[in-house]
């Protein structure tokens, strides 16, 4: 079911001297979702938020909060908060004094009214008991939240976070992820999360918006950009994809055939195909099986080629293979009861499938093969 629309985006365009950062946005943000805006570097991602914010102003088209349009309205007067990416702490000011700072400048709260507020957004983030400390005192993981209480204690309707998680190492970017989730449900208030990180767009999104050169490519759920990518430069973009690039040899209303690496495939045409197309296949490294060349007595429907490395992560074995065509493919075993050992040697010959359906069929973008 979808939920109510709080924010609404219209033909949104901005330019920074002749340079178009941001070009034609559509976008409609939901209430209490977590949004994540994700892209490379110089995308627009952080300019989208900034826009958002009140900090930017579009050079084209308009913004919407429940159907009013606020697009010259300043910064102070929307319902956004913004949690920035060096969290932005007053190093001389103890916890408490960080959160209740915007309360008092407000200047229309009793003190009364500044306490029980304050103490109620620290509670919120579990961070009361640490209410006289000093920022230089924190963790990196506690002085990310009291940036949220900080931004939560004037209670926004929207949260807008700017790469929180990038200064933190890595095991507590991970613990943080999953923290940062259940604080929004908690708090029912809408996130709308900018990252470069794939990983990190794909555990905590209720929705991810894919960007690139100041547009967007996808908007869907993680599961939804992540297994039927729109284009190629999603299924590049979103994990590890093998992409084989060839030519509908023949086809018919359900089925298509095409060759790689001399292998003549069977597969589903879904998306109306017809011979002599140039297509992508897109097949990420879990969905590829690998056996030896002693496990199959047929070959038909099968890779041939080399295994390269062997790269042991745990519970996966990922193997780069060299295809008798030259093309390198990644796979990804996991361990299993029917195959506990998983072992692989470089050089081995073998054979790669995988299961009818779970590629992704996309046309050739630049008519090549």
């Amino acid at each position: 079911m979808m939920k109510p629309v709080v924010v609404t985006l219209k033909n949104i365009s901005k330019y920074f001297d002749d340079h178009c950062v941001l070009n034609d946005i559509n976008l409609e943000i939901q209430h209490g979702e977590f949004l994540t805006l994700l892209g490379p570097s110089g995308c627009g991602k952080t300019t989208l938020l900034r826009l958002l914010a009140g900090f930017e102003t579009p050079d084209q088209g308009s913004l919407f909060v429940n159907q009013k349009n606020i697009t010259q309205i300043p910064p102070e007067e929307r319902l956004f908060n913004m949690v920035f990416q060096s969290y932005a702490l007053f190093p001389h000011m103890s916890v408490f004094e960080n959160v209740a700072f915007g309360l008092e400048c407000e200047k229309k709260f009793t003190k009364a009214q500044i306490q029980e507020k304050t103490l109620a957004a620290l509670q919120r983030v579990k961070l009361a008991h640490l209410a006289n400390r000093k920022p230089n005192q924190l963790s990196g993981g506690q002085q990310q939240r009291v940036a949220i209480a900080r931004a939560i204690v004037k209670e926004p309707l929207i949260l807008l976070l700017d790469e929180p998680l990038s200064a933190l190492d890595y095991s507590l970017r991970v613990a943080m992820r999953i923290e940062l989730k259940e604080l929004q449900r908690r708090l029912g208030i809408t996130f709308v999360f900018v990252t470069h990180d794939q990983e990190e767009a794909l555990s905590m999104s209720d929705r991810i918006v894919v960007m690139n050169e100041g547009m967007i490519e996808q908007i869907g759920a993680p599961r939804d950009v992540y297994e039927e990518p729109k284009n190629l430069y999603v299924a590049e973009f979103i994990g590890e994809a093998n992409i084989f690039k060839t030519e509908v040899i023949s086809a018919s209303d359900k089925k298509l055939t095409i060759n790689i690496a001399d292998s003549h495939l069977i597969l589903n045409n879904n998306k109306n195909f017809k011979t002599g197309d140039k297509i992508n296949i897109v097949v990420r490294p879990e969905d590829l099986k690998v056996w030896g060349r002693g496990e199959i007595k047929d070959e038909e429907d099968m890779l041939a080629g080399r295994v390269e490395e062997v790269i042991y992560k745990g519970s996966t074995v990922d193997l780069i293979v060299k295809l008798s065509n030259g093309q390198r493919i990644s796979a990804s075993e996991f361990f299993d009861e029917d195959d506990e050992n998983l072992e692989y040697e470089k050089g081995e010959m073998v054979l790669v499938r995988w299961m009818t359906g779970w590629e992704v069929i996309l046309p050739n973008e630049n008519n090549e093969v």
